[in-house]
């Protein structure tokens, strides 16, 4: 049997807490009572959604008559809530766990307790994310049990939510997955459930897994107690308050599921349909009903049939990255995360290793000026040939890539972009990547660099003497070196992006360039 378990946080006292409110008062909950005979303290409830119309009617109904057909959407799904060694736990069925208090549940249950219980040689597949504004979210599957390595991951810069595998014991079950919650495939009996959750209990609760595992605690989730968190959410409801985007940004918990047919952003009894949920479409919501309280927002992805597939809160979506004196920390997934101290010493450390080019290069300081007229200023004032939105048509695509802004006679590539947020680095850092690539792999892109360096240069060989150097030149009124100043987590970004062009045979050096105060 597959059983998908849910854990409750220690601050729950009774059953009822684990229910959101709303599913309570809509009337569509039937509550049942546990049978005592079971072992442990138990109730359940019955969810059924009304039939509706699916959405697809209204498409077909001008040329067929399905008025009478009596077709519509309704689904049955049970709850059941069991309260085993002090704790509380929810299993469901179906979509029982849309009418869960998701706030009220412990995140990263399922991904710990996999991890304690996995065989780590026996894993089969990984969920992860970039840890970075622009998340980037990937599902890797393996067709035979292995370990960590095989999923070629960066775990640097991959946070992973999701495991999946063959637990170490098959008295616990054959295959275990988990995130926040957990999916288990076992033989048991409902009257055996109450011991099987507190197995799993235990399997959370351990340690095991930072001997094959470690890299999951490079970013580590703060408690809820831990005193940070409440002045965190204070500096993000003010970010959301002034509708700041710096270092900011909505993410889904994990991917969309392909019948996705859109979204709703709520408040109160009011909801507007979004194709998608950015924080711009979010605030111009709030701006458009006079939204203030913006921990009443929920967002609700539902299917073709309009049955309601996941419902968030605005907070549960937020990624945010915030420095609080000495540490690093970001809002992902309904958690705040510290950075570890040690990995973020190691971070800064392999970013100092870089070539830093800022005296060599001595590049003038920028003001309100454009990126581009700057970029042209330079070229002009230094001889340097310009490149900036001179874009290279890469043949059968659609794809136009930018080379470089600015090239020198020394062969130095030059990327220039303002430190202004996340998003914008992640541009840069990857523009020198996939040029740097192109220029490896793709014969038409290097000879076309060639010509335009024949034109400015004639005498310049592109092989001939030291390599190539792609220089990330960052505008930034932060003072200090760049390894320095950076954001914790485009560092990472940076430093991922730099191997890529290493690979590619090229140099990589970095270039601060002062951004002077605008009055």
């Amino acid at each position: 049997m597959k059983l998908s378990i849910h854990l409750a946080n220690d601050t729950v006292s009774s059953f009822e807490e684990l229910i959101d409110p709303k599913y309570l008062r809509a009337g569509n909950l039937q509550k049942f009572p546990g049978p005592k005979k079971l072992g442990y303290a138990c109730e359940g409830y019955l969810l059924t959604t009304r039939g509706k119309p699916p959405k697809w009617m209204a498409f077909l109904g001008s040329h067929f008559d399905l008025t009478e057909s009596g077709a519509t959407n309704a689904f049955a799904s049970f709850i059941l809530l069991l309260k085993v060694k002090q704790r509380f736990f929810a299993v469901t069925f179906g979509y029982g766990f849309t009418a869960l208090n998701r706030g009220k549940l412990e995140p990263r249950f399922g991904l710990l307790a996999s991890l304690n219980a996995l065989d780590p040689n026996a894993v089969r597949k990984m969920e992860s994310r970039n840890i970075d504004l622009v998340t980037r979210q990937k599902s890797t599957y393996v067709n035979v049990e292995s370990p960590p390595h095989e999923f070629d991951l960066n775990f640097n810069l991959d946070w992973v939510y999701q495991v999946a595998g063959k637990p170490s014991s098959t008295d616990l079950g054959t295959r275990i997955s988990g995130a926040d919650s957990l999916s288990i495939n076992c033989e048991c009996t409902l009257e055996k459930l109450g011991d099987k959750c507190a197995q799993l209990l235990e399997r959370y609760l351990a340690a095991d897994y930072k001997k094959a595992f470690h890299f999951i605690d490079h970013v580590q989730p703060l408690s809820r107690k831990d005193p940070r968190v409440a002045q965190l959410h204070a500096k993000l409801r003010e970010k959301v308050l002034r509708r700041e985007t710096t270092r900011m940004a909505i993410a889904y918990p994990r991917p969309p599921e392909e019948d996705i047919e859109g979204y709703h952003i709520s408040f109160g009894r009011t909801a507007e349909p979004v194709d998608d949920v950015t924080l711009e479409s979010v605030y111009r919501f709030m701006d458009a009903h006079g939204v203030k309280n913006a921990d009443k927002l929920r967002i609700y992805s539902y299917d073709p049939n309009h049955t309601v597939r996941e419902s968030w809160t605005l907070f549960e979506l937020l990624v945010c990255e915030l420095d609080d004196g000495q540490d690093t920390f970001i809002h992902l997934a309904r958690s705040w995360f510290r950075a570890d101290r040690d990995h973020v010493a190691k971070v800064r450390e392999d970013l100092s290793r870089l070539t830093d080019m800022t005296l060599l290069l001595n590049l003038p300081p920028v003001g309100a000026e454009a990126e581009g007229t700057y970029n042209q200023a330079v070229a002009t004032q230094r001889s340097w040939l310009n490149l900036d939105k001179k874009n290279f048509q890469i043949k059968h695509s659609r794809d136009k890539v930018e080379i470089c802004d600015l090239v020198t006679p020394q062969k130095h590539l030059i990327c220039v972009k303002k430190m202004k947020d996340s998003a914008t680095l992640s541009h840069l850092f990857a523009q020198a990547s996939v040029s740097a690539t192109l220029l490896r792999q793709n014969p038409e892109y290097r000879q076309h660099f060639e010509r335009l360096l024949k034109q400015k240069w004639p005498k310049l060989v592109l092989d001939q003497g030291p390599r190539p150097t792609f220089v990330y030149a960052i505008l930034t009124d932060k003072p200090g070196p760049l390894h320095q100043s950076l954001f914790f987590f485009s560092a990472l970004n940076l430093l991922d992006h730099a191997r890529r062009v290493q690979t590619a045979g090229f140099e990589v050096a970095v270039c601060r360039v002062e951004q002077l105060a605008v009055a």
